[in-house]
């Protein structure tokens, strides 16, 4: 059985005095073959002769728009925050950065919200944000399989995985390999909040490790599901659509850190201005509820 190995950095609207997210990107990328025959790509020139240039753009995710901004009403000064995700952020404020005590807000979705009053020459602070209620709680966390189960796709890496599902944002992630081109499925209703599908490019170099493609769609628990290695151009919709069970989301493929084709499946939360990863069970072709377990079929189940 071929292992598939995967990473996810950590995709989803963080800010931390800065975004996470560059502006739209062109590089060149070095492809290169070092004595054991294996390939690697860097964006610094390599020590080689034999080195292929690559032309690299990448964009930011669609759907990646929160931002502070002052506003004057009559002698008062209001600070603003625009959320225009299909998503509520959480936004924590310092007076500087070196305090130790934030004081939190949560922007509701598509909305502009006043924070608080600024005083004269007290406006600087520091700031941060993310994605989703650190409140919310989730609910029963029950999927279907987010791919057409009948085709006997195998579970290639679980729970707690040897490989890259280790630390808090994929320790409940699972790997599902299949075929280039095999449709993804939602496996539970939601507003898809994300989209990227601009990149073609795969390995297990660490150059890789931000730059796989995904979909995103946020659920009405305050969680969210990442579907990511999809196939560059595949997304089949877009950020602010609403989505049910079973509706197709993109085709998998082999974007970013990963060694083979396959769909990374997680679902998440915010837990400390980051992502945190719970975990969840499949429904099986007979409707049967199952923790997912490395090198499980669910179509045998």
């Amino acid at each position: 059985m071929k292992r598939i190995i995967c990473h996810c950095s950590v995709f989803v609207f963080a800010l931390f005095y800065a975004s996470i997210f560059p502006a739209e990107l062109n590089a060149n990328i070095y492809k290169y073959q070092d004595s054991n025959g294996r390939w690697h790509f860097t964006d610094k020139p390599p020590a080689t002769e034999k080195v292929e240039r690559v032309n690299y753009k990448s964009e930011r995710p669609k759907g990646a728009s929160f931002r502070l901004f002052n506003q004057q009403e009559g002698d008062q000064h209001w600070l603003m925050a625009e959320n225009k995700f299909y998503a509520p952020v959480q936004l924590s404020i310092k007076n500087s950065k070196a305090d130790k005590i934030a004081q939190d807000y949560l922007v509701v979705a598509r909305a502009t919200q006043k924070i608080r009053l600024l005083e004269q020459n007290k406006n600087a602070f520091a700031y941060a944000w993310f994605m989703g209620d650190p409140h919310a709680v989730p609910k029963e966390q029950v999927y279907a399989f987010p791919l057409d189960i009948s085709l006997c796709p195998r579970i290639t890496q679980s729970f707690n995985g040897k490989f890259s599902h280790q630390n808090s944002q994929s320790q409940f992630a699972v790997d599902l390999g299949t075929s280039v081109g095999t449709g993804i499925l939602a496996a539970r209703d939601g507003v898809v909040v994300a989209v990227k599908d601009d990149y073609a490019l795969g390995g297990i170099d660490e150059f890789f490790m931000d730059k796989a493609n995904f979909i995103q769609v946020f659920h009405d628990d305050g969680t969210w599901a990442l579907y990511a290695h999809i196939l560059l151009g595949s997304a089949e919709v877009n950020v602010g659509d609403k989505v049910k069970v079973g509706d197709l989301l993109a085709k998998s493929g082999s974007s970013g850190y990963s060694s083979g084709p396959h769909l990374h499946f997680v679902i998440q939360r915010n837990v400390g201005l980051k992502p945190e990863a719970i975990p969840f069970q499949f429904k099986t072709l007979k409707q049967l509820l199952t923790t997912p377990v490395q090198g499980q079929k669910l179509c045998e189940l």
